[in-house]
């Protein structure tokens, strides 16, 4: 293969009409004429946009005078959404980022040009699938994708331990699509490896194996690795599901601690510890705010490594609707990871009444697919911020280092 090709090369393909793209810039399904009800919104945006410009001063100059001052001013107005047009901006001051970018001037443009990385050809065979709708990655080796290689291959250079792992795509895209490549790139670093804090640190940690505690259920392991195969392989979940079963009886290695490493062939190895540790503590706030739905999951075999991986690994960018992924986004960067618990807990309150009457075939399916109008931001993510998860578990959560995860279970 020729490398150089991958990444420079620039074949220009069919640019949508303005009509057939929505405001974000991914391509329309359903064409519809929303007039009026965009010139409400613009005018309401104008409003916030003029509050947003007061509060951060020029160029985000008084952002941090602003934070101390008035904090719960600012949480709030971040939950009801920042402004479309500052978004990018104020990522990169709630994550710190515009500050790494200031104390290491020159680093990026060294990762990208002159050193090189082991992950090139994956970040390449990968670029394609991120957001492949949208009309800023859709060309190949387009400026898009172009951008979102530099992005990932700089990260993978800068941070060996974890080089390039999958998921980091749809990060680094939605990034690039509200700031230049060496913010985005900073900003990623800011959420992996810390700034202000590190919401995401830990996360990509430890692909190369699967390290499953033995404190967790067989059900569990089972549909981690059915949900990982499902997610990055697209195959149906409960084929997933069986091949997994398969899988896990090839336990060929343990490492000493009471931790079985399975090797189940090409797709099927997965690691990140954490996004375990995530499930599990999810499925236990199932438990205690729907018990009843709790009760009816169990029953079917259902647990949160067979929906709910990717709401974690991606921060909810890889498949729900782009709005509702920004607010989310918006609120994850100052809140940290507590509010991907509370929007999984609030989407499982909304469509309760229809999820407690489903078999384990139509769960799945229903878990993977909700209704639009419990996508809907306006909706969903009052209802999140309503519901109360211990202080305990995200302070765990934030803390939790991948050695703990390894130690032996009592």
């Amino acid at each position: 293969m020729d490398r150089s090709r991958g990444i420079n090369d620039y074949e220009p393909g069919p640019v949508p009409s303005e009509s057939r793209v929505d405001r974000y810039g991914f391509i329309k399904q359903n064409v519809s004429n929303s007039s009026a009800a965009e010139g409400l919104g613009k005018s309401r945006e104008a409003r916030r946009v003029r509050k947003w410009r007061k509060m951060i001063g020029v160029g985000g100059s008084d952002w941090k005078h602003y934070v101390r001052r008035k904090p719960h001013v600012v949480k709030r107005r971040i939950r009801k959404g920042i402004p479309d047009c500052l978004r990018g901006l104020v990522w990169q001051l709630i994550s710190g980022s515009r500050d790494l970018l200031l104390m290491n001037p020159g680093v990026y443009e060294q990762l990208v040009i002159y050193e090189t990385s082991a992950s090139e050809l994956d970040i390449i065979r990968d670029i394609s699938r991120t957001f492949p709708t949208h009309v800023f990655f859709q060309q190949r080796h387009g400026p898009g994708q172009r951008s979102l290689y530099n992005v990932l291959k700089a990260y993978s250079v800068f941070d060996r331990a974890v080089g390039y792992v999958q998921g980091m795509g749809f990060l680094a895209g939605l990034l690039l699509l509200y700031m230049s490549e060496e913010d985005a790139f900073w900003l990623l670093v800011a959420l992996l490896k810390g700034a202000v804090h590190a919401p995401m640190e830990g996360l990509y940690q430890d692909l190369e194996k699967i390290v499953i505690p033995l404190s967790l259920t067989q059900e569990l392991t089972y549909g981690f690795i059915a949900a990982y195969i499902s997610f990055w392989v697209g195959q149906d979940p409960t084929d997933c599901l069986k091949e997994s079963r398969t899988a896990i009886l090839n336990v060929s290695l343990y490492n000493g601690t009471g931790m079985p490493v399975i090797e189940g062939g090409r797709g099927i190895t997965v690691g990140l510890p954490l996004v375990q540790q995530y499930l599990f503590q999810f499925e236990h706030l199932v438990r205690e705010h729907l018990p009843k739905l709790g009760e009816h999951f169990s029953r079917e075999m259902i647990n949160p490594s067979m929906y709910a991986s990717q709401w974690f690994i991606t921060v909810f960018s890889y498949s729900f609707p782009f709005p509702l992924a920004l607010r989310i986004w918006d609120v994850f960067l100052f809140e940290g990871v507590k509010i991907v618990f509370k929007v999984g807990l609030a989407l499982l309150k909304y469509c309760h009444d229809d999820l407690i009457n489903l078999s384990f075939e139509k769960l799945i399916h229903a878990l993977r697919n909700f209704p639009e109008d419990a996508m809907n931001p306006d909706i969903l993510l009052p209802m999140a911020y309503s519901i109360k998860v211990p202080e305990l578990l995200w302070n765990v959560c934030n803390v939790l280092e991948i050695s703990d995860l390894e130690s032996p279970v009592d």
